[in-house]
């Protein structure tokens, strides 16, 4: 195993050394600001807002910690008449189902495209290139009028605008369905199966690992996703978009600690998906690249 290592580390050329080196020193730095942060908040959550104002980086009085900030940003918590229970029913359909439909379609989109020879394809593939370079603010406008103009705001009707598949990620499934041989698919024809058999008994076995992912990608994404929550569910407002609000009010409340109260709480769940699910992705997605 070492003397793999040592082969490997002599393949490496001097600009690829230092390139790693400075990649690894950017990233350790970057994540030890991110960890301070977290342990500064945590470490101010527990205090009142007067010890907060009066020594920020002070440890906080064990005898005398303010366990009630969290009480109190759950009950400070609410936007529009809905409280955090509410809000918190409402970021669990809204972002799950977000994230599960936008994976699946990216997974199958790139299954189709990588698997199927068929009229039109070609430009559709450039049509999503197209749709990949075209910056968020750019569609947003029309995102808005066709949404409104459907009635689908305030709705887990909603859901539909997020079934897709043109993303870069898109790109990625491409690349790992292309590696797949057809004669799996060609097999499945032999003993009767359909196309839809061919993609739920091959496409979606093979390629569960990176579907799942997406999946945790996209909800750890949606799930600090105030601005969508903001234009279209102003009626049925989501956790991140009461904390957005919180924020607003906190800072003529200037109640620090309930602030970060409510900002643990709402990172919760997604802390809890990092430690839960790390291998799945840091480790188990995986492409066979991009190919024409």
């Amino acid at each position: 195993m070492r003397k793999k290592r040592d082969v490997l580390e002599r393949r490496r050329t001097i600009g690829e050394r230092i390139f790693f080196i400075i990649t690894f020193l950017v990233l350790a730095i970057w994540s030890i600001i991110v960890l301070c942060m977290f342990l500064w908040a945590l470490m101010n959550v527990f205090k009142t807002n007067i010890d907060y104002l009066r020594e920020p980086l002070a440890l906080p009085k064990l005898s005398d910690l303010q366990w009630e900030n969290f009480k109190l940003a759950i009950d400070k918590l609410e936007y529009n008449g809905h409280g955090f229970w509410d809000m918190l029913f409402n970021s669990v359909w809204l972002v799950g189902g977000t994230a599960l439909l936008q994976s699946f379609s990216v997974c199958v989109t790139g299954y189709i495209f990588a698997q199927y020879e068929f009229k039109g394809r070609e430009f559709l593939f450039k049509t999503v290139l197209f749709i990949m370079i075209i910056p968020i603010y750019g569609a947003l406008p029309a995102s808005y009028k066709l949404i409104y103009g459907l009635g689908i705001n305030d709705s887990p009707l909603y859901l539909i605008s997020q079934i897709g598949g043109f993303s870069a990620n898109m790109m990625i499934t491409y690349g790992f369905f292309k590696g797949v041989p057809r004669a799996y698919r060609e097999a499945v024809y032999i003993d009767g199966g359909s196309d839809f058999k061919a993609f739920t008994t091959i496409g979606l076995p093979m390629g569960k690992n990176i579907l799942i992912a997406y999946f945790l990608l996209n909800f750890i994404t949606q799930w600090n996703n105030y601005e969508t929550p903001l234009l279209y569910f102003n009626n049925m407002p989501t956790l991140s978009l009461g904390l957005h609000a919180f924020q607003q009010e906190i800072q003529y409340a200037a109640n620090y600690p309930a602030y970060f109260a409510g900002a643990l709480i709402a990172m919760l769940p997604i802390l809890l998906i990092f430690i839960f699910f790390a291998d799945k992705l840091m480790g188990q997605m995986y492409s066979g690249g991009l190919k024409g």
